[in-house]
């Protein structure tokens, strides 16, 4: 006999061509282009009928309207539902549709599982009869529902349901999208389900996927694959037997001790909003989360996770019935919320307090409803990690932190998956990133969780996030199916689902092993987010710096007069600015109903803000203004009757919100035009006033009168000079400063360096490969042009208080900006207010200042503190910044000597070797084409000083240019704490007490609150400091203490008082607070105003 060769013997090596030939045999086997000789999908269902009723309902309105809830539905009966086709187009894009569906399951399908099947080509929900929410449908992943397992005629035949199709795929339409598209409506029908098929595709599946490895394990999943497909016939069952037994040969080995371990969790990250609205993300929600609960009606072993208290509180408000059988699940620990936060938030752009918030109403809203907290901040989709974020979590309670972003990082990659992050003040939180990112999971996924492993020498456990992200779903049957084939196979890795909390704790247990990352997670990508859609960043600086203000002025008042606490409109106020710094809001990368609805949010933000705040200003002092907020009520306020008419008087009172005393020039409406020494170019009178820390100050008209001139301005050879004790500044006509002069050195020294010129408006070509709204590429920086000089100057402002001259520019075609720049008598800023029609076409605008510094870093202002990048480009992790996130301010110092460049709404910024730079404007076309077109107000200043940035005080001068002193009219005077003592009734009870709470930039771990009665102290100044702070270390400036009072408020739970401290400078030092109301106890406590300890309070209180 002659020898033959064994071909499929011979094709099972490690040559990468013939195993390759296996792969794709193999993946053949299940793709539905051969679905008639193949494990096709076709095959599940073993007979199906039609719905004997299927009708639809098109809501009325616009997309926003037809959203409408089950119980607005009509009657059956009502001729508005209309027959349903298979093979009708439904739309235009967003819009709702409702089905009405019954039939009968026949007799011969007793014991049989049955399915209803459907497939809109959009997402959908399907309803009970009753209203009850069943279950999401998402065509292309999810198109059936398991009605029953076990179908029972006796339980009853005809089934009735409604359907609601949104007319969007899982990912919205498009970007960017598609507003007149339609969906096709491909299937509708009740099936009977073959389990015994099922169960071979789905073993087939799990083979070949344990093919895919390159080890001795998947050469045997090769080898053995491939022999069932060679034993598999789709439609003889009698080879099926011979196929399971094939399979076995993997499937009944187990893994020995050593083995990696992999964490599974069900997870679909959610966006709050994207490239669709919020009120959709809302059925989103519904859709994905009632599909986590039916699947745990099937797989008892499924666990699912989900971040974001707003999206549980959309669940609550509208489907309370889903949210009740979510607590369900909870309490049986298979619903796991996860995250501690509001929403998942951007973490570089909002404000210290911001991030606070972020936790504490997250963490409450779990506490409340489910009984717990978070203990991990789970962020898997972020633009990159602010280092003020592991102090801020540990003062929370969090301990753990999880991203999958940071592999996207286009140039540099982080050498750990498992390390302690350490933060600005030396807190840590043990971080882990899933090396699948998120997956559909099965054998694939977790070998990859394992082989991609970076830390495998340290530990043997990763996580893996299984299902499908950005607009919900979550894992899938065949997702589940998969997994639960994993649980201890030899070869790969032991797959537990469990409750990612757990994991982290074993990981825990190493803690020491692990290296240590220091500061930001800088995220090598997306950098165009700090500047995409400007109004809604100014809309996010606005409404945080009122937020602040009115807390102040609220917590004074409801001290010191009858004026409650307006806890309902701050927590409204709190919640929708905490949702639109959700990670696809904030930074500009949603379509333009995401971007018009974060603008109504912040128009009532605002409405309700100067209401409340203009109320506890007449509660605090009597005063009014001439310019009522709209819906004001003026019987909101209680003023003090007892005070005569003769103890009335006019002056102005200027507030401060912030923890230091100031003086700066206004404009005020309140005050008397013919008294004022100047009226500005908006036709309202300025005023230089003054104000303490936190308190304020009256100022009479024939005050008033005697303030000193002291800003001048002047035409010199087509130049404009402007000059006050401080700084001489020569503007161009061209709108460029070709010389600054700091008086105050001696001798005067050049801000600017010498030969160049500042205030340089340059336009970059913007055209990123990819992600248009998201991305500035490094070489925008090769490609940009200066804009045209300015065709007109203009002085608009002579002094005395403040001098001013506007300037005029074409940018483009399409594009044309005016610019006012001005001095006031008693800063060395200079001040730049820009006013620009844009039009432009992926075009990005900045401002530069070449200095007269050198340092090989800048300094940028982040949440609580502040951090150091590179001005130079010696490696690619220098290269790869070039540009950053700031919040008000940048700035470039030499060891005695230094310049800021303040902003009042912008983001994005760069300084390369010595020229500093504002990002101000982006024109990206998707997915919002229109996003930053029309009308831009913004302002930025320069601020020379001496020393760094602390000696010099550019937080303070920052805070000033963001928060101007509020100026108003007073027509009670004084009306100031007296005598009167708060009623003790307004304190919850003897442990209400003053809550300090206090961040550090150095290496002393972060401290929080306290708690404390007041009673008022008598003081008959018309001067009045309600707080104030002062440190050890002041720098022999009182007024440049290094530890701000960042917020005051009233506590969550009491009638108690927080003060939120944070130290600014990165040194150590010891703060103490003083206050007007004697303050009967101080207590330290968290972030979440949980009480730790007693601080010491003297006798004065």
């Amino acid at each position: 006999m002659f020898p033959k060769p064994n071909f499929e013997a011979s094709s099972l090596t490690e040559n990468v061509n013939l195993r390759n030939n296996i792969l794709s045999r193999l993946n053949v086997f299940t793709n539905e282009e051969y679905r008639d000789v193949n494990l096709s999908d076709d095959r599940l269902y073993t007979e199906r009928i039609p719905f004997s009723i299927f009708r639809v309902f098109e809501v009325p309105g616009t997309p926003k309207e037809a959203r409408i809830p089950f119980s607005e539905l009509p009657a059956d009966n009502s001729d508005e539902w209309k027959l349903a086709r298979i093979g009708e187009s439904f739309g235009p894009s967003f819009q709702t549709f409702w089905f009405h569906i019954e039939f009968d399951i026949p007799e011969d399908w007793r014991s049989q599982e049955i399915h209803l099947r459907w497939d809109s080509s959009s997402e959908a929900m399907i309803y009970s009869e009753n209203g009850s929410v069943l279950q999401g449908l998402t065509y292309g992943m999810r198109t059936e529902y398991v009605m029953t397992t076990n179908f029972s005629p006796e339980n009853g035949s005809h089934f009735k349901f409604y359907i609601e199709m949104a007319c969007n795929e899982l990912q919205g339409v498009g970007m960017p999208p598609d507003r007149d598209r339609f969906f096709e409506l491909k299937l509708a029908e009740a099936g009977r389900f073959d389990r015994e098929y099922w169960n071979l595709t789905q073993t087939f599946r799990f083979v070949r996927d344990c093919a895919q490895s390159t080890s001795a394990f998947g050469l045997k999943a090769l080898r053995i694959a491939n022999s069932l497909v060679n034993t598999i016939d789709p439609i003889d069952r009698s080879t099926w037997p011979a196929a399971f037994a094939i399979a076995n040969e993997i499937m009944s080995q187990t893994n020995g001790s050593s083995q990696h371990e992999v964490t599974a969790i069900g997870h679909c990250h959610m966006d709050s909003a994207w490239l669709w609205p919020f009120d959709e993300t809302k059925r989103k929600c519904a859709r994905s989360w009632s599909t986590a609960l039916k699947y745990m009606d099937l797989y008892p072993d499924y666990r699912f996770t989900a971040s974001s208290a707003q999206q549980y509180r959309w669940i609550l408000d509208d489907y309370p019935e889903l949210f009740s059988r979510i607590q369900q699940r909870v309490s049986s620990g298979e619903f796991i919320h996860m995250g501690g936060v509001w929403v998942e938030s951007d973490t570089n752009m909002p404000s210290g307090e911001s991030l606070v918030r972020q936790f504490l109403f997250g963490q409450r809203f779990f506490e409340k409803h489910f009984g717990s907290r978070d203990r991990v901040f789970w962020l898997p989709d972020c633009f990159g990690f602010s280092a003020a974020i592991p102090q801020i979590c540990r003062g929370v309670g969090i301990d753990y932190f999880l991203t999958t972003k940071m592999t996207w990082s286009s140039t540099n990659e982080m050498d750990h998956d498992t390390f302690l992050w350490q933060g600005i003040d030396g807190s840590q939180l043990l971080a882990h990133f899933p090396p699948t990112g998120i997956t559909s999971g099965g054998a694939a996924g977790a070998i990859q969780s394992r082989d991609s492993y970076k830390d495998k020498s340290l530990n043997s456990e990763t996580i893996m996030l299984v299902g499908v992200g950005d607009g919900g779903g979550g894992p899938t049957l065949t997702d589940i199916e998969q997994l639960e084939r994993l649980s201890d196979i030899d070869g790969i890795p032991r797959v537990t689902m469990e409750d990612p909390t757990l994991f982290f704790d074993k990981l825990n247990m190493s803690r020491d092993k692990y290296a240590v990352w220091v500061g930001e997670m800088y995220l090598e990508f997306h950098r165009g987010v700090y500047t995409s859609v400007g109004r809604t960043k100014l809309g996010n600086r606005k409404s945080e710096q009122l937020l602040k203000t009115l807390e102040f002025l609220s917590t004074v008042a409801s001290l010191q007069s009858q004026l409650p606490y307006p806890r309902a409109d701050l927590d409204f106020m709190w919640e929708n600015v905490l949702l639109c710094q959700f990670h696809d809001v904030i930074p500009g990368s949603g379509i333009r109903e995401v971007n018009d609805d974060a603008k109504e949010l912040y128009e009532e933000i605002e409405r309700i803000g100067m209401i409340n705040l203009e109320n506890a200003l007449r509660a605090i002092l009597g005063v009014t203004s001439k310019s009522q907020p709209k819906g004001s009520v003026d019987d909101e306020v209680k003023v003090d009757e007892t005070i005569s008419d003769s103890d009335q008087q006019t002056s102005i009172v200027a507030v401060n919100s912030l923890s230091w005393s100031r003086e700066e020039i206004v404009e005020s409406v309140d005050v008397d035009p013919n008294s004022a020494l100047q009226i500005s170019r908006n036709g309202i009178p300025l005023v230089r006033a003054s104000a303490p820390s936190l308190g304020y100050e009256t100022l009479s008209q024939s005050e008033i009168l005697h303030s000193k001139r002291a800003s001048v301005i002047e035409i010199v050879d087509d130049s404009v000079h402007l000059e006050n004790e401080f700084i001489f500044v020569v503007i161009e006509q061209s709108g460029r400063i070709s010389q600054f002069l700091d008086k105050r050195q001696n001798p005067p020294r050049e801000v600017l360096e010498p030969g160049s010129f500042g205030n340089n408006f340059v336009i970059h070509e913007n055209i990123p490969v990819f992600w248009d709204a998201w991305e500035i590429e490094l070489y925008h920086l090769q490609k940009k042009r200066d804009i045209d000089d300015a065709f007109e100057m203009t002085i608009v402002e002579n002094g005395p208080l403040r001098v001013a001259v506007q300037f005029k520019y074409v940018i483009s075609s399409e594009s044309t900006m005016t610019q006012i720049i001005s001095l006031s008598q008693e800063t060395a800023r200079l001040d730049f207010e820009c006013s620009v029609e844009w039009r432009e076409s992926r075009k990005l605008l900045k401002v530069e200042f070449p200095l007269n510094v050198q340092n090989e870093t800048a300094t940028y202002e982040i949440a609580f503190g502040y951090v150091k990048r590179p001005t130079i480009a010696n490696t690619t992790w220098d290269i790869a910044k070039f540009e950053v996130s700031a919040h008000r301010w940048a700035d470039l110092s030499e060891w005695d000597y230094g310049v800021a460049l303040l902003n009042d709404s912008k983001y994005g910024y760069s300084c390369h070797g010595n020229v500093l730079r504002l990002s101000l404007l982006k024109a990206g076309k998707s997915p919002d084409p229109d996003a930053d077109m029309g009308h831009h107000q913004f302002s930025y200043a320069l601020f020379p000083h001496k020393g760094g940035f602390q000696t010099g005080r550019v937080l303070q001068e920052a805070h000033q240019f963001n928060n101007p002193l509020i100026v108003r009219n007073s027509l009670i005077t004084p009306f100031i704490p007296n005598a009167n003592k708060v009623r003790h009734d307004d304190l919850s009870s003897e442990n209400d007490a003053l809550s300090l709470s206090s961040s550090r930039s150095s290496s002393i771990s972060s401290t929080d609150f306290v708690v404390v009665d007041f009673e008022l102290m008598k003081n008959e100044k018309a001067e009045l400091s309600y707080f104030t702070v002062k440190a050890s270390n002041s720098l022999k400036d009182d007024n440049n203490c290094s530890v701000i009072i960042d917020t005051v408020k009233r506590a969550e739970d009491s009638t108690a008082i927080i003060l939120r401290l944070y130290e600014a400078y990165g040194i150590r030092t010891t703060a103490i607070v003083s206050s007007v109301f004697l303050i009967n106890r101080a207590v330290l406590c968290n972030l979440m105003e949980d009480e730790s300890e007693d601080i010491l309070v003297n006798e004065n209180g």
